[in-house]
């Protein structure tokens, strides 16, 4: 599935395309809204096709779109109605019962918050802050079953400053940790893929300024890859 999304004055519109045969699906979940957005695919209602996870980069909020018929499953403000700022998002099984479940993370401005909301009514299932309540840089949030035992992992990458990965479990404890990249002061990214069809996901870490960079750790949080995906000049 590829995604493309077009901003304009009447809000973003967001195509989904089937890379097999080049169908498409357009919508339009955020009528008015004129600023940037966070995605995410994942199975959300458990029918087979991954729906859109949608962050806004302010006013807080989060919808999430059915990505067969482009209807708006879920809507609401994770962090309560008084916060404004961006809203970063991932998805994944975290209670094992067959849908995706939404994870959000604040942006930066804010203390490091982390939720998870169940896939079935988008009720809380877990939230945790990542990092010391000082850091204010935003996280970047994904999951996976990461271990293999069904259950998915909860992973956060610090978003700037120091790039420091975590890993936790479905309950938010804090499980293993590690600073990619040396002491760059590069935020990263983080996704959980399994790469290797062994049954256990991989978690990819990309750097979001500077040199472009990727690792991928398996679940001990063992180096097995860096490289420059886009050679040493990229920015």
């Amino acid at each position: 599935m590829r995604i493309s999304i077009v901003t304009s004055a009447s809000g973003p519109t967001i195509t989904l395309q089937n890379i097999v045969n080049n169908q498409k699906r357009t919508f339009r979940p955020l009528s008015g809204y004129r600023g940037l957005i966070n995605t995410a695919l994942a199975d959300v209602n458990g029918d087979g096709h991954r729906d859109v996870i949608i962050g806004t980069a302010s006013q807080g909020k989060v919808v999430v779109v059915n990505g067969k018929t482009g209807q708006t499953l879920f809507a609401f403000n994770p962090f309560g109605a008084g916060y404004l700022g961006g809203v970063n998002v991932g998805g994944g099984d975290i209670n094992n019962d067959g849908r995706s479940d939404i994870v959000v993370g604040v942006a930066k401005g804010s203390a490091p918050h982390v939720k998870v909301y169940n896939g079935l009514n988008a009720g809380l299932l877990t939230s945790f802050y990542a990092f010391s309540t000082s850091y204010l840089g935003g996280v970047r949030v994904s999951a996976g079953d990461i271990n293999g035992d069904g259950k998915g992992e909860i992973v956060v990458g610090t978003a700037s400053g120091l790039p420091v990965v975590a890993v936790f479990n479905s309950t938010g404890r804090s499980v293993r940790q590690l600073t990619a990249f040396g002491n760059a002061s590069s935020g990263v990214d983080v996704f959980v893929a399994d790469l290797n069809r062994d049954g256990k996901g991989e978690i990819i870490v990309g750097t979001l300024t500077g040199v472009s960079r990727l690792a991928i750790y398996n679940e001990n949080m063992q180096l097995q890859k860096t490289f420059l995906p886009f050679g040493a000049n990229s920015r």
